[in-house]
């Protein structure tokens, strides 16, 4: 969500704030808003004028004399963002964590990938003029801790994107 100088020109007053979040629990007429915050009505008038040009609360009529201000989704989303941080810390906490581990992983796998070559490239030699059978090359002995980190970094992962698409429905 992006916000313009206007919304940030709205929620610069603590008292605008206060009141965005004060209409998060439910919408409210100003006299409510008057007494909540020991403010004068003018004065919370004011501030419910500033927050509805800047589209974060809407003005509802019930067809009494009564009117009413709620949050609109754009104010909602200025207290409670529909991407949460923690969904933004898991994803990226899992894809260091693996990218991290892949890092060290890799060059020791490329490293023995080159060696295997070479033993396979003098064996081959060894074969032709000697008649030699090949070594048998071993495989890359992973450390558990590397694979405990390999498993943590999947599961932030794969939490991130289940919370991700869980909030989207």
């Amino acid at each position: 969500m992006d916000l313009d100088k206007k919304d940030i020109k709205a929620l610069s007053a603590d008292t605008r704030v206060a009141i965005l979040k004060s209409l998060s629990r439910r919408r409210k007429m100003p006299a409510e808003l008057s007494k909540e915050f020991g403010l004068a009505a003018s004065t919370i008038t004011e501030h419910l004028k500033h927050l509805e040009d800047s589209q974060l609360v809407a003005r509802k009529s019930t067809g009494h004399k009564w009117i009413y201000y709620e949050l609109t989704d754009k104010g909602s989303n200025v207290l409670a963002p529909k991407f949460p941080i923690n969904i933004v810390l898991s994803l990226a906490g899992g894809i260091l964590v693996v990218f991290g581990v892949l890092y060290q992983l890799l060059p020791k796998a490329a490293y023995r990938a080159l060696g295997a070559l070479e033993n396979t490239a003098k064996s081959v030699a060894d074969i032709t003029t000697q008649k030699i059978a090949p070594q048998a090359t071993g495989l890359v002995n992973i450390d558990p801790f590397v694979i405990t980190l390999l498993v943590i970094g999947s599961i932030l992962i794969v939490f991130g994107f289940y919370r991700k698409f869980k909030k989207m429905q």
